[in-house]
């Protein structure tokens, strides 16, 4: 039992002008791996996230003006003039997200047995978010297997830093939603959606080896562009990903978090030069047994943990040495 006021701050955890953003509210079970009980705390360094799959039911009681997006879906509703009470549910998810508003225009749309909501903050882009949300959706299940939860919200939030992920929800910075930011949104969104398959349903120790599931997304959100534009379009991002982590030659991608100077190189070296290893694997070995592996990867270890040893030798059975790619990239 505990109590928390709710701080001003654009974050993953506070409220601004539109939005109330419930994330990383709760204490969480240290999770018990091969090294033992993994005791990292919190850091400002990337997402330092490290969780086992659990069910959830969740009861919260808000002013009638807020509709909700969660985690999961909302079961139950008992409401009066000036209060609601819901009752939230959250299956096989490793955390649980809420963010409230009363300004949200909300978009429907769905994908096999996926109901797909999107949360936006102004008409701008509400349709196209939706699109987007959806179309990630479905990309990322033909390339690496079948989205498993019924539900999926894409929620515009007071939040600075692009988008950040979350079982079934992710948030999307509310200044994307523009004309001017139009291609950066559908990035973002891809981003965060290829996180529901690598982060979301197979999980892993976030600060100790963030590349496994950032770079793993960065090149899944290549993938999204080169599914959904072409080829061409694709080899433009993979350019200018080279270009960007031209300066991290020789720098070794698989360090923790805690060993990054700072955002910008841990981001252009997990998230960046991650993706161009990524790209590099695919030519080394064909998109055959490039997909097949990472099929494989993804229903071996639904709901599960996962560490780099177990990433890298699914593919050493497949003939691939990751790390000899790795060296030849540099």
């Amino acid at each position: 039992k505990y109590d928390v006021k709710i701080p001003n701050c654009l974050g993953r955890f506070g409220y601004g002008d539109n939005t109330i953003n419930i994330t990383n509210w709760f204490p969480v079970c240290c999770v018990y791996d091969e090294k033992g009980w993994d005791l990292n705390s919190y850091m400002a360094l990337g997402d330092p996230f490290y969780s086992d799959i659990s069910n959830f039911t969740v009861n919260i009681l808000i002013p009638s003006k807020y509709d909700i997006a969660c985690t999961g879906s909302i079961i139950e509703e008992k409401k009066n003039e000036n209060k609601k009470l819901c009752k939230l549910q959250g299956k096989k998810v490793r955390d649980f997200a809420i963010i409230l508003s009363d300004k949200f225009k909300i978009n429907k749309s769905v994908y096999g047995h996926t109901s797909i909501t999107t949360y936006s903050l102004n008409k701008d882009l509400a349709v196209e978010s939706n699109k987007v949300a959806r179309e990630s959706i479905k990309i990322f299940s033909e390339l690496f297997g079948e989205y498993p939860y019924d539900t999926y919200s894409v929620v515009a939030s007071d939040f600075f830093v692009g988008g950040m992920e979350y079982p079934t929800l992710v948030m999307i910075d509310k200044n994307l939603y523009s004309e001017n930011s139009k291609f950066l949104l559908e990035y973002v969104i891809a981003h965060e959606t290829a996180h529901q398959w690598w982060y979301s349903v197979v999980g892993n120790d976030e600060i100790s080896e963030p590349w496994l599931d950032e770079a793993l997304t960065e090149y899944s959100t290549v993938l999204y562009f080169e599914n959904k534009y072409g080829e061409e379009m694709k080899d433009k991002l993979i350019k200018t990903m080279e270009v960007q982590s031209e300066n991290y030659k020789g720098a070794d991608i698989f360090r923790s978090s805690t060993e990054f100077k700072n955002s910008t190189e841990y981001s252009l070296n997990v998230y960046t030069k991650g993706a161009v290893v990524f790209n590099e694997i695919r030519k080394k070995v064909g998109d055959k047994i490039f997909f097949e592996t990472l099929q494989e990867y993804y229903n071996s270890y639904m709901f599960q943990n996962v560490n780099g040893i177990q990433f890298t030798d699914i593919w050493k059975n497949k003939g691939v040495n990751i790390d000899e790619i790795v060296s030849q990239c540099d």
